[in-house]
């Protein structure tokens, strides 16, 4: 009855999820509640929110944009910023609600990524099961923060946030998607913006 095919994620690992499947899921009252609560409010988030309302505006503003007045074309803009955001994060949310349901747990998949400071923050709370795993399967094998220049720390970086990009599908547009928050992540570091990660070794941005 379980074992969904999630393309989009959040992505398990093996070795988080196959020992689960050992031993005898249990599922008391509160578990219950709690993961019937993250399935209808992912619902309500993806059909009523990104689905609905914010659809509507942004669909507007692309699909008719030299017709859009500036404000239109705004609204538009930050409509689709948090259509994105709530559509994926709803979807997590039931795929996560699903998953506790069936007495599995999955780990959150965003923490508040509008909420953050600077464009290396946006991405520790982005999409954190593909964050993660690029991190720990591209950007350390890679050398990660640990090479003898600050150009092999900028090459492994934006390698990964091109190859990110693919992941997403294979097409031009996606390799200029994975490049752009790369450059932009580039100049942060450039200019002394982004944390210290000094003692971060394994730390992707």
């Amino acid at each position: 009855m379980y074992f969904p095919q999630l393309i989009a994620g959040p992505i398990v690992r093996a070795e988080e999820f196959v020992p689960q499947l050992s031993k005898r899921p249990e599922l008391d009252v509160a578990a219950f509640v709690r993961s019937v609560a993250l399935l209808f409010h992912g619902l309500l988030k993806k059909i009523v929110l990104a689905d609905g309302l914010l659809a509507a505006y942004s669909e507007a503003a692309f699909d008719a944009p030299a017709s859009a007045s500036m404000f239109e074309a705004w609204l538009g803009l930050f409509a689709f910023s948090f259509q994105i955001y709530i559509d994926f994060g709803g979807y997590s949310g039931v795929a996560i609600g699903c998953a506790r349901r069936m007495g599995f747990h999955r780990i959150d998949n965003f923490n508040l990524p509008y909420n953050a400071d600077s464009f290396s923050d946006l991405w520790r709370r982005w999409h954190l099961s593909l964050s993660t795993w690029l991190r720990d399967y591209l950007y350390v094998r890679l050398g990660g923060n640990r090479m003898k220049t600050q150009w092999g720390v900028a090459r492994n970086l934006m390698l990964v946030m091109l190859l990110g990009g693919l992941w997403h599908g294979a097409a031009w547009n996606f390799v200029i998607w994975g490049g752009m928050p790369g450059a932009f992540l580039l100049i942060e570091r450039s200019l002394g913006m982004h944390r210290d990660l000094a003692s971060q070794q394994i730390n992707l941005f």
